[in-house]
């Protein structure tokens, strides 16, 4: 759950890019995986993927909070192409 809200707060920031939520993607795969931070920080590699999901945890509720839950999402203004302007109520 974390992990999606950081990748929605990045694809929604940048403007809706995949290739940047990809690349994000696969560079968070590779640091978490079993070679690259246990031999960094010298740790078995349980203790290393729970540190990561520890830190990826606190981004993902500092990213909700901080952005008041819209992750960087700007709405289409009503009349816009391919958007229906709402009917007034009285």
């Amino acid at each position: 759950m974390f992990f999606r809200v950081l990748i929605m707060w990045i694809y929604n920031g940048s403007g809706r890019s995949v290739i940047l939520v990809g690349l994000f993607h696969s560079a968070f795969n590779i640091t978490i995986g079993n070679e690259v931070m246990p031999e960094l920080l010298n740790l078995p590699a349980s203790q290393t993927s729970l540190m990561c999901l520890g830190v990826l945890a606190v981004l993902a509720v500092a990213g909700g909070v901080f952005t008041r839950g819209r992750l960087a999402y700007q709405g289409r203004p009503a009349g816009a192409a391919g958007v229906a302007a709402q009917p007034k109520v009285r």
